[in-house]
């Protein structure tokens, strides 16, 4: 868990902004657990040792980001503003891909493709994201266990 938030808060700073004052704006960071059904990057196919946690973050800019990862290697963090609703299921649609790991550091890239989920506080949620950048495509999906979100500064 450690990797995972270390990298979490390394894709927060790529992705955060400043206020008005210079300060780094931190995201909202919540956990979820259960079971990566896939996880694909330019790389390969990672499912086989994506985690079996999801970070969801939330910036105060309308900002919202997906983590996945891969433990002691990589984070994944499909990210986008524009947020909207279908019946009961979430459409985020991307612009910013980033891939963080402790060996080639944080890599933003601009991309396009889009995340659609369900809402993690009513029961099990599944997360469905599919984007690319120059660098190739990436794919991934997550099922929770149905216990909701926790906040790791709780704990």
């Amino acid at each position: 868990m450690r990797m995972i938030f270390t990298a979490a808060i390394a894709a927060s700073v790529v992705t955060g902004r400043a206020d008005a004052q210079g300060q780094l704006e931190f995201p909202t960071v919540l956990f979820v657990h259960g079971t990566c059904e896939r996880l694909v990057t330019p790389d390969g196919d990672q499912s086989e040792d994506c985690n079996k946690v999801l970070g969801l973050a939330s910036y105060s800019n309308g900002r919202h980001s997906l983590w996945f990862s891969v433990p002691k290697k990589s984070l994944i963090a499909f990210s986008g503003i524009d947020e909207n609703a279908e019946g009961n299921t979430e459409i985020l649609q991307l612009d910013l891909l980033t891939v963080a790991s402790e060996s080639s550091g944080t890599t933003p890239r601009g991309g396009t493709g889009s995340c659609t989920y369900s809402d993690p506080w009513k029961g099990r949620a599944h997360f469905s994201c599919s984007g690319s950048t120059d660098d190739g495509k990436f794919a991934a999906e997550f099922t929770t266990d149905g216990k909701p979100p926790e906040n790791p500064l709780d704990k």
